[in-house]
């Protein structure tokens, strides 16, 4: 696990500074928050394994704190991704970081292993704001889902979650 840790935070650290330096990028597809499945397809807010909140920029989401550790949901993209170099683009409300679970994304890799990094927010993140968090994908084939998974074992929800996009350079 530590070298899982160590690469999210390489990547992270390159992430920041390819968005402080990228201007040609393009948002490939956005998903709303409210949009994950479970693992069997169905609409996981429906399923109760995420809750919904209205703000006055609309609904946000999160999964719940009852869902176990390695439980997940899975946010399909209807348009694929590119092989190759993209990023995941999460807009996250932050009400409380103390009072929210460890996730990590997930996206598969044919043959290897799946692409794994820990979400993690700015660290100057104020409670009640909205932060951008870019975790860029490189992958040898084309890819159209992002699993959210928690990776602790605790009773804490994720963080709100306004919307997921892909977005190409």
């Amino acid at each position: 696990m530590k070298s899982i840790k160590a690469i999210c935070q390489t990547v992270a650290a390159v992430a920041v500074l390819t968005a402080a330096t990228s201007y040609g990028e393009t948002v490939h597809q956005s998903l709303n928050g409210t949009d994950a499945r479970t693992g069997e397809n169905a609409k996981a807010v429906e399923k109760n394994v995420m809750e919904v909140k209205s703000t006055p920029d609309g609904e946000i989401a999160r999964v719940v704190g009852s869902v176990n550790q390695w439980g997940y949901v899975n946010y399909w993209f209807g348009l694929p991704a590119p092989a190759g170099k993209s990023v995941i683009r999460l807009k996250l409300w932050v009400d409380d970081p103390d009072l929210t679970s460890a996730y990590a994304i997930y996206v598969k890799r044919e043959g290897q292993d799946p692409l794994v990094c820990r979400i993690k927010l700015p660290a100057d993140v104020k409670k009640d704001s909205m932060v951008t968090v870019d975790i860029p994908v490189d992958v040898p084939q084309e890819w159209n889902c992002a699993t959210l998974k928690k990776i602790v074992n605790n009773d804490k929800p994720s963080y709100w979650i306004r919307s997921i996009s892909t977005v190409l350079e």
